[in-house]
Formats: structure tokens, sequence, C-alpha cells
């Protein structure tokens, strides 16, 4: 089993005429392992490379296992379409429980999916039949996990701050909407941003019904005295920000709209959404972490997630009890 892991070295030279034709007849027998070196010669016909990674692809419809799949997806020259398809293939294959899946694959599969159908194919005519049925497994996966997924286990929002504060003060970052994934694509920039803290822990926790902000960010406060600065990515309430973090309270509140804002406000794809989320999570929040005292200890944390459905108008939803909108982060730094 382990030969499908190992692409092995592409062969020197040029590929003549000869070995093109050669490659032609030998192709439909290689298996993934023989596969894989050849998409890497720089020197391959359009034609047969299309062709080897047309294969390559329909050995994965058949693979169970979800690390190789993601192997083969990051393959030397296999092209972006069909590494966009495997990686499709890698997340639905992810195995374990309903939370296991979701956080370990699935909550990545709608970005996944929308990236897939987005990407450039050599021939896309000669694949679509596998963008459809990869794309069948993609919609029958989620709709198991909605069927299995049922919260159990989950620490409720409203016990995150009863469960893991100790001593003062804490500075709670509310992201509205930062369903888990968002929370993978904006991790970076809060470490970035928070040199001077480092995580002590990432936990899913559990939004309550219904998954609004009135109702959440009222089960995460709680009665505890808390000062708080809404909307706090607007440019007019930068000074209102460094004199809260300065001198507020013993829980000082940033509640960020900016993935909310635009959920509500476009029909595009979770692919290039999340492009134009990170931008503005740079602009609008990253230059706000500067003022976090250090001696905070700070908890990034979100009201709900959301779900999105191309099929319906707008495609962007919460409200729901459906696992993206329910299962949210929550992630302790602790000054260094």
């Amino acid at each position: 089993a382990d030969v499908y892991l190992q692409f092995g070295p592409a062969p020197e030279g040029p590929v003549d005429d000869i070995e093109q034709a050669m490659l032609e007849d030998e192709l439909p027998a290689m298996r993934p392992a023989e596969l894989l070196p050849v998409l890497a010669q720089p020197e391959l016909s359009p034609d047969l490379h299309e062709l080897a990674a047309g294969l390559l692809v329909k050995h994965g419809m058949a693979e169970p296992r979800s690390e190789v799949l993601q192997q083969w997806s990051e393959a030397p020259g296999l092209g972006e379409g069909p590494a966009a398809l495997l990686a499709v293939l890698a997340l639905i294959r992810v195995r374990g429980g309903a939370l296991d899946r979701y956080l370990n694959g699935l909550c990545r599969l709608p970005w996944a999916v929308d990236r897939m159908q987005q990407a450039q194919f050599e021939h896309r005519d000669g694949i679509e039949y596998l963008l459809q049925e990869a794309s069948g497994q993609a919609a029958a996966a989620l709709l198991s996990l909605e069927a299995d997924f049922g919260g159990a286990g989950l620490l409720a929002l409203g016990r995150v701050l009863d469960e893991r504060m100790s001593g003062a003060p804490w500075v709670v970052v509310i992201m509205d909407a930062m369903r888990w994934d968002v929370w993978e694509h904006f991790r970076p920039e809060f470490e970035r941003g928070l040199p001077g803290h480092r995580i002590e822990s990432v936990e899913p926790v559990l939004a309550h019904l219904p998954t609004d902000t009135v109702t959440n960010r009222a089960a995460l406060l709680g009665d505890r005295p808390f000062t708080i600065v809404a909307a706090a990515e607007k440019a007019a309430k930068r000074a209102e920000v460094s004199r809260l973090l300065r001198e507020g309270g013993p829980v000082r509140v940033l509640h960020f709209n900016l993935v909310d804002e635009r959920i509500h406000d476009t029909d595009t794809g979770p692919y290039v959404l999340y492009q134009e989320l990170l931008v503005a999570f740079q602009q609008r929040v990253l230059p706000y972490l500067v003022d976090v005292p250090s001696d905070a200890t700070v908890l990034v944390t979100a009201d709900h997630g959301f779900r999105y459905d191309a099929a319906l108008a707008p495609p962007y939803s919460h409200g729901g009890a459906s696992v993206f909108e329910r299962v949210i982060p929550a992630a302790v730094f602790s000054p260094r």
C-alpha cells in the first residue's frame, strides 16, 4: 500500500515523440504510483497530461483513504483542476464520528467544492462527469453529517467563560458568524497579531438556538460586568477600541461584524469569499490587536456560524441548527 504514497523522480531529459506514443498506449494500465511521476514530466504533451490526470482522478474515485488522496492532490505537475477534485475526495473520505468528520474535513468541503467548480481544467468537457460525481458524493457526505450530528458532549457557548475564566483582565473577541473553517482561515492572522500571546487551548463549542447574535452574545457574557465596543472594525471606532483595551474593566469585549456583514451582502461562493474575508481581516481587525494588553488573557470566539447553499437566494444564512451554524471555536490566548 505504501507505493501509493511514493511519487518517485520524473524521468530526466525531454520526452520525444516515440516516448509520447508509447506512453499513450501504456497510461491506461498504469497504477497511481506510476502515473504520478509521469505527470511531473515538464515535456509531457497537453493531451497526455489530460489523460494521465483523468486516470489518476478515476483511481481517486475508488480510493478510500483520505491521506492518500491528499498526497495525490499535492503531486507535482498535476494541474489545478484535478488537484482540486482530488482534494474534495480527500475531505469526503475523512473517517470518524460526526464531530471528527466535521472538524477534520467536512467543515472545509463547501469551500473545496466551490474551488473545484471554478478550477481550470485542460479539457473540462472530458472530465465533467467526474466533477458531477464528486459533487454528488460531497452532497451525500454533508447530508450524512447533519443526520449524525447531535452536538452531544460539546461545551455550550454560555458556559465558556464560566469554565475558562480565571484572573483578569480578559479581552473577549467575538467574530460574528465565524464558523469553524473561517476560524482556521483566520488563525494564522490572530497568531501574527498577538505575538505576546500563545494559544493555550482551542476547542469546538456549541452555539445556542436560534443561532443569532442577540441570543448567543447574551449567553456568552451572562450577567457578569463587561464593557463592549460593537462593530469594532469601523474606522471611526479606533480610538474607542484603544481606550477600551487600555482602560476597560475585567472583561473587555470587541465584537467584529465583518464576516456576518459580508455573507449577508454577497452571492459569491466560499472560495472567493474567504479570500475577500482574509483581506478584510488584515485591514480591519489585525491593526486593533496591537493594543491588546500584554497581561490580558484573550478569548477568540463567535456568536454563531452560517450555512451555504448555492441553490438558495440568498445563499448564506444562519439562525438554524445545522452543524455549520452551531459549531464555533473558543480559542484562549495566554500571555507568554
